[in-house]
């Protein structure tokens, strides 16, 4: 579908008529806006299309490639088959409060990765 469309000549349409022309033109458009397509995402798929294609054009080659390997490790692992809207708000801090749990240094101090991931995934 062209970005632009010539509807005519002012002066041989009034401005009720162009409205009309151009809800008309968008009718197809506003109808697919309207379907929902997040329910047929597994969380895997959702990470592969959505997720990542956005965050990449603004991180560094250095910040994917420590990002990927972190989500994919970290989170695609453990809920990738699962789909999106099975996923409860309980069920991810679950996951995160485990891998909080894990040991993250050789001193036995906390894992620094759960901290980073909630931050990821609640800003972007």
């Amino acid at each position: 579908m062209p970005k632009s469309k010539e509807l005519g000549l002012c002066s041989r349409m009034n401005r009720i008529e162009a409205e009309a022309l151009l809800m008309q033109i968008l009718q197809p458009v506003n109808r697919g806006v309207e379907e929902d397509h997040r329910s047929d995402f597994t969380f895997e798929q959702f990470v592969q299309t959505v997720y990542l294609p956005v965050c990449q054009r603004r991180w560094k080659a250095s910040t994917t490639m420590v990002e990927v390997n972190r989500l994919e490790y970290h989170l695609v692992r453990p809920l990738g088959p699962k789909r999106m809207q099975a996923i409860s708000r309980e069920e991810m801090q679950a996951l995160l409060d485990a891998e909080a749990g894990k040991s993250g240094t050789e001193h036995g101090e906390p894992s620094p990765v759960p901290i980073e991931i909630h931050f990821r995934t609640r800003d972007e």
